[in-house]
Formats: structure tokens, C-alpha cells, sequence
């Protein structure tokens, strides 16, 4: 006799009434066309009595399908569809479903080898709408078996529930044939049961049972004689309507979609995704707590697969208002949908709902209304924040001249935008930099990585500046060129930042680079360089007119301190004359010629004074104690001096590059600044060689006496 589920008229207590109807629908054995009734083994295996299944909405359900041989092509496809019926009637529901197949052995094999079409998907989540996929694709999928591998093992059927490690509330065994193999290899008949057959497939179904799991056969009685009856009993329990169900290909999507929402009808189910705003499909949302419009259950919490769900008391013929209100959780905000804050189904088909508040929503529920609503949250975006890297085009300056790049990226890691009301920030200081080289003009350049215009960074003294907009993900770039001059501390030192409240991580809101560079050679510095010859003038000489003879008596002395090197040009004071007292008598014929100057430079001249002829008396050139009038001394500046290694400019216009001996010590005489006109002063030559030359001039005033002493006698 075939069982055909109806719509009852008379409506049950829920209990009851679910009972009745997840039996039903969790109890679906697809069985194909035999050749010859198949009659009833009895086992010899004592049956474990069937474990009670919960009321409540959302089952964990495991689905095992038949493919053998005895299904034919067009019942493959209604099988298949009922499958596919069944979770999309739990679709949106707290429910799971795991999926496995049997023919011969289990998952079915085709030619002989597994495939991947029938292999085994553990418990899904149907609460999903990528949960749900997931199941369909898997059903529609499956691929039947032929020859040998086409028999029926529910021996193997039962051991893949029994060993797969997770917990089911039932087992659906579809089935349209009676069992005709057990084992792995597999042994058995083939085409019809026997006793081996039928005590492993009892021994294996006690084995589902003791983990407390509900197993319902349901009977596809197309195929079957009344007999298959009896040994589906002896899997599952004795009661029909309850342990096993009967019906046939035409009516197993529908019988199974009414059993399988039965303990759902008259509820709200409700689902929690989450957009973690990274381009992938939301997520199910545990823990998540819902309050209610239902005093009987004021608030629900969101289990492991995202869902929950809310049954509706006192419900009568028509419909009532329920309201769900989330609340919020920190770091995330609702995502209304279709302008509503939840998106709701009935029966599989959209109801117009209406928002509660910013955080609620009400929709109206039937008594035989399956309503499943889905609730979706987004992360809340991080503010921008700034990333800073700095970098240079090598690693050290060679050589005065060479020029180095420098490139800096401030990178938006933020999932919002710096706007021009809000803009990114980077300050790069150079003080460290312009101290040994100089911007290359032009150089500056400034890019948004994703290539869009922007303002150009600026330099303002020693610091480089770039503001503005920078979405998020993007970044800018600014680039520069500095020439190395080796002016100051031969590094160039370079820190960029970004300001602390801006950035990604305030501990690591600057990068910096140091370049070192060459160190100038002393030795090219005519400052430095104690051999370093400073040019004289050309026309910084030190000349006398040929004619011009400065003549004493033998105690004329010279002035000790003038005195000038062979390799240095004595610079003369323009005041510094060499004149004679002008009551100094000589010989008549002995006079200094009236253009007689010692001269150097127009402005350091050592000149006689016209009129100031060294002379004596002829009856005084024979004392032997005349004197020259100290004034007759070659006077000139006690301090003109210079080393043999460092010849002063005689000229009072020198180069103002030229430097002294370091050693030399050289004072101005009093009134002038020396011959260095940048304040550096000429060097003197040393007291024991002023000593020297003042005692020469000394002994030659001496012999000049003794001459013309000699010339007067005669």
C-alpha cells in the first residue's frame, strides 16, 4: 500500500503534529524498478529502538541517496530535484544538511572507481544563501553508477552516517529497492536479500541509532513490492508515519519539502551575515543577540551557523506582527537591504516587511508560515591612516658633484578617504641635507599612484611639504634630486614624517636615511695648507733706483726689525720712509740720488725723501764717531716679514684667497691692517733672521765708513 502525505485539516498539538510530519519528511528511501519482488528477510539482529527527534526549528539532518541501478534515468532526475526541494525548504532556517550516497558501496562509484560527483559533503548550514548553493550544486551533481556498481548496500549507507564524526538530530534513507549487498567488497547476492545482507544492514543502522540519531526510511514505491516495507521497519522502527514513510518519484518533492519545515511552520528564523567590506560573500554571524515582540521568548542569540529562531504563540487563523530588534555590536553597523533593515521570505517567496527603528524590523507570520529573514551587518571602515617610506639611489656620495635621488610614499591604509576637508600630511626636513648639497632645480615631482593629479609638494627653507586628498588604498609619491657640494657635515641625514594623529602607527610615523659622503682634502685648501703660496702682485716688488745708495757712517745703524726674506717681498708701509737727517754731511760728492726709493706696491712704497740725501761734512767724513741720524735707517715695517714657505703679497690689494704660514707670526704696523685685506695677516720673519740681516747692514755701514775715512786721507 503507498502512503500519500495530505495536508491535514484538523490542526494538532505542535508536538504532536511535528512529530508526525519530521518523520515523514526525514525518512525518504528512493528504491528503482526490480525484476521480481523482493521478499522479506527477517534479521536476525535485534533493532535498536528508535531515538526521539526535537520539535524545535533547525535539525541537523543527513540525506542518503540511492543511485543503483533499479533508479532509472528520469526517476535519477525527480530524486534529484526532490533533494534540491528539501534544502531549499530549510533555506534561512537554523538547520544543517550533509549529503552522502550509496549504490554497491558508499559514495557510489562509477566504473569501478570513486568519483568525486558522489563523494560525501558534511553538514552545511542552510541559513546561507552560499550554504545553500553548496548543497544544490552537490545533488545536481551526482553522477549513476552502472553494472556491478549499481547494487544497494545499506550496510555501507549506514556505516558512512555512523563514521563521518558528526552528530545529526536524523538520517534520511531514500531508497526505491530492498538491500542485495553488505561490506566493502561487496559480498551478497546482488539481486535480492539474504540473511548475511540484511543483519549488517540492521547491525549498522543499531550503529547510527547509539549515537543518537533518528534513522527514518523513506519507501520510493515505484520500483517496489509491499515486502521492501518490512525490511526498512527492521532499519529504522515499526511505526509508519513516524519511523519510515512511503511514497512515489512524482510526489517526493513535494512530500519531503511538507515534512522537512514542518517543526519550522509558525516561526521567524532569523539570520545574521556579516560583510567584512574584503570583496568576499558574508559570513554567518554566532553570537549575536536578537530581542522579540514574543513574551514567551523575549530575545534569541545566534548559534554556530548564524541563525536563530523565534516561535510564534497563541497564533490563529490569519496573521500577527512579530518584531526583531539586533543589537548593535561595536565595530559594525547595519546594512539596510532594499532600503529596509532586513530582508524577509515566506514559504520561499518575499514578504514586504517594515523597519523598526534604526535597528528593528516587523513582518506578519501565518500559522502554516515558514518566514526566514536575514539580517546583514557591515564592519564599520577604519579612518584613513597614513603609512610613510623613505628611500635614496645609493647607499654613499662618491665624489662632490654626484647627484642623489630621494623618493618618499605616504600610502592611505585606511579604508576611507583623506578628502581636502580632511587631507593627508607628510613634512620631509633637509636641514641635514641642504647643509652638504643643494636642490637640483626642477627635480621635485609629485604622483598619485593611482595616477590623478594633486597638488605638488613644496619647499619652504630647509622642509619639504606635501597636503591633500588620497583615497583610500592609494598613495603618493615625491620625488627629488639633491648635488652633492661637501660644504658641511659630509652626511646627508633625511627624515620624513607624517603627523602621529594620521598615522597607521604613531610609533612608526617617520622613516629616515642617512647617505654619508666624502670629507674635503685639506691639502686643496689655501687656507689649511701651511705650504700654500699666496700670489704676489705683480707689482708687489720690493725695488730701489739703482742709483739710490743709503749711506752711514760707521755707526749708522739699521732698524733690526727690517729685514725681509729672499723669497719674500718686504710689503713697506707708504709712510715707512728711509730718509736722512738733512744736517747729515758727507762727502760732497757723495749724495743719494733724489729718486733714490726703496719701493714696492704704489700703496707700500719704501722711498727717501727728495731732499733727504745721506750725506756728511767733509771735515766730518774722518771722525771716526760720525753718525748717521737713526732717522737714515731703511725704516720699514717692524712686522713686514714672511717665511720662505708662505711669500706675503707685497701688494696691499693681495688675492683675498691668499693665507700666511700657520707657524709665521705677523703683526701690522700700528695704523694699518697689514697686507691682507680680508683681516688675515703677514707673516714676519723670525727675530734671529732680523738679527742677522741688521747685523750685515751694520758691518756694511761700518765698511762705508772705513772707505770714504780712507778717500778723505788721501
Amino acid at each position: 500500500m503507498t502512503h500519500t502525505a495530505h495536508r491535514r485539516t484538523v490542526r494538532r498539538p505542535r508536538g504532536a503534529r511535528r512529530a508526525l510530519a519530521l518523520g515523514a519528511a526525514f525518512a525518504v528511501i528512493a528504491t528503482g524498478a526490480v525484476a521480481a519482488p523482493a521478499l522479506a528477510v527477517p534479521s536476525t539482529v535485534p533493532v535498536t529502538p528508535n531515538p526521539a527527534m526535537s520539535d524545535s526549528c533547525g535539525l541537523n539532518i543527513a540525506l542518503s541517496f540511492d543511485l543503483s541501478n533499479s533508479v532509472t534515468a528520469t526517476q535519477f532526475e525527480q530524486m534529484k530535484a526532490a533533494g534540491v526541494d528539501v534544502v531549499n525548504a530549510l533555506a534561512g532556517t537554523p538547520s544543517t544538511v550533509a549529503l552522502s550516497t550509496f549504490a554497491s558501496l558508499s559514495p557510489a562509484r562509477v566504473g569501478g572507481a570513486d568519483v568525486a560527483a558522489n563523494a560525501t559533503v558534511p553538514s552545511t548550514a542552510v541559513s546561507t544563501p552560499a550554504g545553500v548553493s553548496q548543497l544544490t550544486d552537490a545533488i545536481t551533481g551526482f553522477r549513476k553508477p552502472s553494472g556491478r556498481d549499481g547494487g544497494t548496500n545499506w550496510d555501507r549507507a549506514f556505516t558512512t552516517v555512523a563514521t563521518s564524526g558528526e552528530s545529526y538530530d536524523a538520517v534520511l534513507l531514500l531508497t526505491d529497492g530492498a538491500p542485495t549487498f553488505y561490506g566493502t567488497r561487496p559480498d551478497g547476492r546482488g539481486n535480492s536479500t539474504d540473511q548475511a545482507t540484511i543483519d549488517a544492514a540492521v547491525r549498522s543502522a543499531n550503529a547510527v541509532k547509539a549515537q543518537g540519531t533518528r534513522v527514518i526510511g523513506v519507501s520510493i514505491t515505484d520500483n517496489l513490492s509491499e515486502s521492501n516495507t518490512e525490511n526498512i521497519a527492521q532499519v529504522s522502527g515499526p511505526v509508519a508515519g513516524s519511523d519510515y514513510y512511503s511514497t512515489d518519484f512524482a510526489g517526493l518533492g513535494s512530500t519531503l519539502r511538507e515534512l522537512a519545515t514542518a517543526n519550522c511552520k509558525g516561526t521567524v528564523s532569523v539570520t545574521k551575515l556579516l560583510d567584512n567590506r574584503d570583496g568576499s560573500a558574508p559570513t554567518a554571524g554566532a553570537g549575536w543577540t536578537f530581542d522579540t515582540s514574543e513574551s514567551a521568548t523575549p530575545s534569541v542569540v545566534t548559534g554556530a551557523q548564524g541563525s536563530a529562531n523565534v516561535p510564534v504563540t497563541d497564533l490563529v487563523a490569519g496573521q500577527r506582527d512579530v518584531t526583531l530588534t539586533e543589537r548593535q555590536q561595536d565595530g559594525w553597523r547595519l546594512q539596510t537591504q532594499d532600503g529596509q533593515n532586513a530582508r524577509c521570505e515566506v514559504n520561499g517567496s518575499a514578504v514586504a516587511i517594515t523597519s523598526s527603528g534604526a535597528l528593528g524590523f516587523t513582518v506578519p507570520v501565518g500559522v502554516e508560515d515558514v518566514v526566514a529573514c536575514t539580517v546583514v551587518n557591515e564592519r564599520i571602515p577604519s579612518d584613513p591612516a597614513l603609512t610613510v617610506e623613505k628611500k635614496v639611489d645609493t647607499a654613499e656620495v662618491s665624489a662632490i658633484g654626484d647627484e642623489v635621488v630621494y623618493t618618499v610614499t605616504a600610502t592611505n591604509t585606511g579604508e576611507t578617504d583623506f578628502t581636502a576637508e580632511r587631507p593627508a600630511r607628510l613634512s620631509d626636513d633637509l636641514s641635514d641635507v641642504l647643509d652638504d648639497a643643494s636642490i637640483v632645480d626642477g627635480s621635485i615631482r609629485t604622483v598619485l599612484g593611482s595616477g590623478g593629479e594633486t597638488a605638488p609638494a613644496v619647499l619652504d627653507g630647509t622642509t619639504l611639504s606635501w597636503s591633500g586628498a588620497l583615497a583610500a588604498g592609494d598613495s603618493v609619491t615625491v620625488n627629488y634630486t639633491v648635488r652633492y657640494t661637501g660644504q658641511g657635515d659630509a652626511s646627508l641625514d633625511n627624515t620624513v614624517c607624517v603627523p602621529a594623529e594620521l598615522a597607521a602607527d604613531p610609533d612608526a610615523r617617520c622613516d629616515t636615511t642617512v647617505t654619508p659622503g666624502p670629507t674635503p682634502d685639506p691639502s686643496a685648501d689655501a687656507n689649511s695648507d701651511s705650504n700654500a703660496n699666496s700670489d704676489s702682485d705683480s707689482d708687489a716688488n720690493t725695488s730701489a733706483d739703482s742709483n739710490a745708495n743709503t749711506s752711514a757712517d760707521s755707526n749708522a745703524s739699521a732698524d733690526s726689525n727690517t729685514s725681509s726674506d729672499s723669497d719674500a717681498s718686504a710689503s713697506a708701509d707708504s709712510d715707512a720712509n728711509t730718509s736722512a737727517d738733512s744736517n747729515a754731511s758727507s762727502d760732497s760728492n757723495t749724495s743719494s740720488d733724489s729718486d733714490a726709493n726703496t719701493s714696492a706696491d704704489s700703496d707700500a712704497n719704501t722711498s727717501s725723501e727728495s731732499d733727504a740725501n745721506t750725506s756728511s761734512e767733509s771735515d766730518a767724513s774722518s771722525e771716526s764717531d760720525a753718525n748717521s741720524d737713526a732717522s737714515s735707517s731703511t725704516d720699514s715695517d717692524s712686522n713686514a716679514n714672511s717665511d720662505s714657505n708662505a711669500n706675503a703679497n707685497a701688494n696691499a690689494d693681495s688675492d683675498p684667497g691668499a693665507f700666511s704660514d700657520s707657524g709665521a707670526d705677523a703683526t701690522p704696523a700700528p695704523g694699518h691692517g697689514g697686507n691682507d685685506h680680508d683681516g688675515l695677516a703677514s707673516t714676519g720673519a723670525t727675530p734671529v733672521a732680523a738679527g742677522v740681516i741688521g747685523g750685515l747692514l751694520i758691518a756694511a755701514a761700518v765698511l762705508i765708513g772705513l772707505v770714504r775715512r780712507r778717500r778723505s786721507r788721501a
